[in-house]
């Protein structure tokens, strides 16, 4: 908004619509599984997906129905965890799946993505990838003292290096 955009939201929480209402933003209480996006009665240039679609029993739906919501140039920005981490593949190596309150293994994802099938899923809801982007594991929220030091600011720089090259074995 600050750059001049007009921003719109959905959310199915009526308490975020509110506080995102209240801050300006138009937005539409309701569910992403079931939305038409024609309701809207315009077109985007961007549509912003961060961390919402592993959330849905149906994203692939979704992601089909909200593309028709994009002018013929317009992009979706797409982020999901990535359940292939070198983590979570040591975790099932190991025997365990700990779905956790926050994170890759979070309680309320109902799907999980691998860079391959998020990839897939895009091409086949309408899109043409034009960049993929990755996020190494974020050691400073996991051990901030660590990561506050001299060592632990270049062991960061180091990961996010190594995450760019190996970006489905190390992306978060």
């Amino acid at each position: 908004r600050a750059g001049g955009h007009t921003v719109a939201g959905i959310d199915i929480d009526g308490d975020a619509a509110t506080k995102a209402a209240a801050a300006g933003i138009d937005v539409t209480e309701a569910d992403l599984e079931s939305f038409d996006f024609a309701l809207l009665g315009r077109k985007f240039d961007l549509i912003v997906a961060v961390d919402i679609i592993e959330h849905l029993r149906n994203p692939d739906e979704m992601l089909a129905r909200a593309v028709k919501a994009l002018h013929g140039d317009g992009s979706v920005l797409l982020d999901v965890p990535n359940v292939a981490n070198i983590v979570i593949r040591f975790l099932v190596l190991m025997g365990y799946f700990p779905y956790d309150g926050e994170g890759i293994l979070d309680r309320t994802h109902v799907n999980f993505f691998t860079l391959r099938s998020a990839l897939e899923m895009a091409r086949q809801s309408g899109l043409k990838v034009q960049n993929v982007g990755v996020t190494p594991i974020p050691l400073p929220r996991i051990w901030p003292q660590f990561s506050s030091g001299w060592i632990g600011r270049r062991m960061c720089a180091l990961l996010a290096w190594m995450t760019r090259h190996l970006r489905t074995l190390l992306g978060y």
